[in-house]
């Protein structure tokens, strides 16, 4: 009876998260031994909550909760991996036909692939995103280890200590004038974000994550007078109220913050007082604590 009442339970479970989620990715085992056991994974937070909720209350008794496939911390070996092909830049999209770029990648590669609809692919990328791929931009691959677990990845409320700020002052620098492109994450175009998580990355080897929201919860918290080169400000538009990242740079006449500017279209730099004065600020992070010199 116990086990018939774990598949009832499962069963129910199951039919309202395919109801809930469009693209399910579920490949869950449950068991019955004397205790509830569970194998194999689930896309997201909100399916293994799902599961655990539904299940404990159907048990009455504490259930495990699966593995979370889109954790970063989840097992590599739980994974399908794809090598980007070709030397451009791959577009991930919100959706799985549309053009609502979500952000850019470009190779080399291993991504996480989790399903398959039409002519594209859900992915993640290193940088913990996921979304939608071109099926023709991804071949099979079998890594023999995480290929993941080198990346050095930000610490929430802790900077990590790297070189390369001077590296970074003149990656921003060489992409003034450039475009602004919603979702861009490469040298000829950017968003605001991408802008920063490339330059931070080429420059100390640190993958912030690509949304905005997550960066700020990155690195160590920098009350507004003590905003130094390397730091990220945050600030919100007046008018358009999104939220907005730029990079506080060392210069001659003081700190500037280079960005990639939605309204201006452009990347620009200026001093961190007249961008302080055009938004509204929302915080400052150090994800990074610069090596004197570097």
């Amino acid at each position: 009876m116990t086990a018939q009442r774990l598949a009832d339970a499962v069963a129910t479970v199951r039919g309202d998260l395919q109801r809930r989620y469009p693209v399910g990715v579920d490949t869950t085992r449950w068991a019955w031994d004397g205790a509830v056991r569970v194998e194999g994974a689930v896309l997201v937070a909100a399916q293994a909550n799902a599961y655990v909720q539904g299940l404990t209350a159907a048990m009455e008794a504490p259930v495990p909760r699966p593995a979370v496939l889109s954790d970063l911390e989840s097992p590599w070996t739980l994974h399908r991996w794809r090598a980007l092909a070709g030397d451009e830049a791959l577009d991930l999209h919100r959706a799985d036909e549309g053009d609502d770029l979500q952000t850019q990648w470009s190779p080399p590669a291993l991504l996480r692939a989790f399903a398959d609809r039409g002519q594209r692919t859900l992915v993640q990328l290193p940088d913990g995103t996921v979304g939608w791929v071109a099926r023709d931009r991804l071949v099979d691959a079998a890594p023999d280890a995480d290929p993941w677990a080198a990346l050095l990845r930000g610490r929430r409320n802790e900077a990590v200590v790297a070189p390369g700020l001077a590296q970074a002052a003149a990656r921003a620098r060489a992409r003034m004038g450039r475009p602004y492109l919603w979702g861009g994450n490469t040298d000829a175009a950017a968003d605001c974000s991408g802008f920063v998580q490339s330059v931070v990355f080429d420059a100390s080897g640190l993958l912030l994550p690509k949304n905005t929201k997550d960066q700020r919860a990155t690195g160590a918290r920098v009350a507004p007078d003590a905003i130094a080169p390397g730091d990220l400000v945050f600030v919100r538009g007046r008018d358009s109220r999104l939220s907005h990242v730029g990079l506080a740079l060392p210069s001659a006449q003081g700190t500037t913050v280079a960005h990639s500017c939605l309204s201006r279209r452009q990347i620009l730099e200026e001093p961190l007082a007249d961008f302080l004065e055009r938004y509204d600020f929302l915080g400052a992070r150090r994800p990074v604590a610069w090596r004197e010199g570097a």
